[in-house]
């Protein structure tokens, strides 16, 4: 199968995202590692007890320490899974881990276009400041490594820039071209465990998208539950209320009807071929 964006069949790709997720779980399980469902993927979840809809992908967090022997596991992990990050993929361009589908190829809309496959995002949960300035220096921080990181890698979607925008994403271009992709990444990596042997630290997705609404008491993360995830029980925050308000606010009231569409840049999904034939790591 392969369509254009504006005509993705989302009920397939839940299909065998369901399926992708459950043998992550089975892996994860294997290797005693922990994991939660974070972000749009712990609103299915609690809203709609599946997918969001109108969600193309799924999102999982670890703790920082869970989330290193995960990556070093890279090697590992049994087909259709594929696990993604700045060392085992030469084309990576996030600063957090992504297990492909090795089944299905879809074609990305970058600035530097790159094929893989289905996907789930897995991202660590990791340390911050208590103090509201010191943790908002660090978020900030992390923003800019990652705006490099994209600069650099091609990893952005093209579009018609304001007079102000284009002279900031000019500064990144300029910037990210004195640097070493892999310095880009190891800054990164620095900076987002900076905290982790703080005690009683805030915590969170440093890299996600809501920024410091991401970020809750650490013990928030330890406490989890099992959620009904379509077919499947998976383990997320116990907390959920808190969770979710804290990054959506009125969590079960659905967005505008305008706002309900895949938010990624895809241009073609083929559910027939693996994406490792065409556009190898």
């Amino acid at each position: 199968m392969t369509v254009m964006q504006t005509d993705i069949a989302l009920e397939p790709l839940h299909e065998r995202l369901y399926g992708l997720l459950a043998a992550l779980d089975a892996f994860l399980a294997r290797h005693q590692i922990k994991y939660m469902l974070v972000g749009g993927t712990l609103l299915g979840a609690v809203r709609h007890q599946g997918f969001i809809p109108w969600d193309d992908d799924i999102d999982i967090g670890m703790m920082r320490d869970d989330y290193e022997r995960f990556v070093a596991l890279t090697s590992s992990a049994p087909f259709p899974l594929v696990i993604a990050d700045a060392n085992s993929d030469s084309r990576h361009i996030f600063p957090f881990a992504r297990v492909y589908d090795g089944a299905s190829a879809v074609e990305l809309g970058y600035a530097s276009p790159m094929t893989r496959g289905l996907w789930i995002d897995v991202v660590p949960i990791d340390k911050t400041f208590r103090h509201p300035r010191l943790q908002r220096l660090h978020l900030q921080t992390i923003t800019f490594l990652n705006a490099l990181i994209a600069s650099k890698a091609g990893g952005f979607v093209r579009r018609k820039l304001r007079p102000g925008e284009r002279i900031k994403f000019g500064i990144y271009a300029a910037l990210s071209r004195l640097c070493r992709r892999e310095w880009l990444f190891a800054a990164t990596h620095r900076v987002a465990t900076l905290c982790a042997k703080s005690e009683g630290a805030m915590a969170g997705a440093l890299f996600g998208v809501y920024k410091h609404k991401e970020i809750f008491p650490a013990a928030i993360f330890h406490a989890q539950s099992r959620y009904a995830f379509g077919p499947l029980s998976c383990w997320g925050p116990a907390d959920y209320h808190r969770y979710l308000t804290g990054l959506y606010g009125d969590y079960m009231t659905l967005p505008p009807v305008e706002q309900r569409r895949p938010k990624h840049a895809i241009r073609h999904i083929d559910l027939s071929r693996s994406f490792l034939d065409s556009d190898p790591r």
